[in-house]
Parts: structure tokens; sequence; C-alpha cells
């Protein structure tokens, strides 16, 4: 996602709805992950927590220009209604598990992956698919900031 007329929650939602089937078909334990959510909409379920923890990502970080944390919680209200439970949640979780550099993508993964499955995680789960979607995360949003510059 590089269009200049997207705000970063538009640009980690879009990439978030983009990217599912290649990783469906790369991670086969993410298909079996949906496949076997308790929620009725698990694909919906993967947009609303990965626009969520993108955001919160965002809102951790230091402001790359006034007013920019702002903007991120107002389009996120935009495109979900109620995602401020949501982001307020990741942060507090991110808070909680105060992690390394190394760990900050599996520590932003495992909380998607909890969300969307709605129970812990098993531990093949978070090895195999937290870092790649906490990586996916921080990779989203910073392409999203470069493109800006």
């Amino acid at each position: 996602m590089t269009n200049n007329n997207l705000s970063v929650v538009d640009a980690i939602n879009l990439s978030s709805i983009e990217l599912l089937v290649p990783l469906i078909d790369k991670y086969p334990v993410l298909k079996n992950i949906l496949n076997n959510s308790k929620s009725k909409n698990p694909s919906d379920d993967w947009d609303y927590f990965m626009t969520a923890a993108g955001s919160g990502i965002v809102l951790i970080s230091s402001e790359t220009y006034k007013g920019e944390h702002n903007e991120v919680k107002s389009r996120a209200s935009e495109i979900y209604k109620d995602i401020h439970r949501a982001i307020e949640d990741f942060i507090a979780f991110m808070n909680k598990n105060k992690a390394t550099d190394k760990l900050i993508p599996p520590t932003i993964g495992l909380w998607v992956l909890w969300n969307i499955k709605q129970e812990e995680p098993s531990y093949d789960e978070m090895k195999e698919l937290a870092p790649v979607i906490g990586n996916l995360l921080i990779k989203i949003i910073s392409d999203w900031k470069s493109s800006r510059s």
C-alpha cells in the first residue's frame, strides 16, 4: 500500500484484508485457526484485530507529525466504531508484556492470534505465526511512513 491519500489506518486495514489469503496459503496453521475460531466471522476478526494492533503500534510510538495520534484514533473509529476498546486492550497488553526489541513482533502477533482464536494460541501457533504477524504490521506502518517522506 503506497497510496499517498490513504491514512496509516487505511493502509493497515486494506493491507490486512489483501494479505489474508496469501498468508493462509503460506501458513496453513492460520487457516486452521480461522476455521476453528469460536467467531462467526473469523476473517472479519482478522481485519479488525490487525487494524486495532496496527493502530496501537502507531499510538505507542512517538508521533511522526503533530496530530498523528488523534488522526489514528479518529480514522480507526470511523472504520470500526468500537475499535477504541481493542486498541486500548492492545496497548495494555504490550505494556504488561514489556518486550525487548527482538520480542516486540511476536508479542504483537500473539495479541492478534489470541483475539482471533478467542483463546490462548498453542505454542506451535505462536511460534510459527506470531512473529510473522507482528513483523507484517510493523512493515506496513514503516512502508506507509516511508511513502510519506
